[in-house]
């Protein structure tokens, strides 16, 4: 029983710990985002502007994706 419990704890940490760090490049990604958006409506039509978005808004919802997947894995 104890031997379940430290396991389980170690994979709530490290599930965790993920999550942080996912949080912390969802947050950078969105910093990015609104940096290329500024210096593309400067320099570039309207209409690469949006291609970036969606792929930038692509690339969160993965790590997202991601996300639910470590929590399903920490509660098995």
């Amino acid at each position: 029983m104890l031997g379940r419990h430290s396991k389980l704890q170690e994979q709530y940490n490290e599930a965790f710990t993920s999550i942080q760090d996912q949080k912390q490049l969802i947050s950078q990604l969105e910093e990015d985002l609104r940096s290329v958006n500024a210096w593309s409506a400067m320099f570039r039509g309207t209409a690469e502007v949006g291609v970036v978005t969606a792929v930038i808004v692509l690339v969160i919802a993965m790590v997202m994706i991601d996300v639910e997947a470590v929590w399903s894995n920490a509660e098995n």
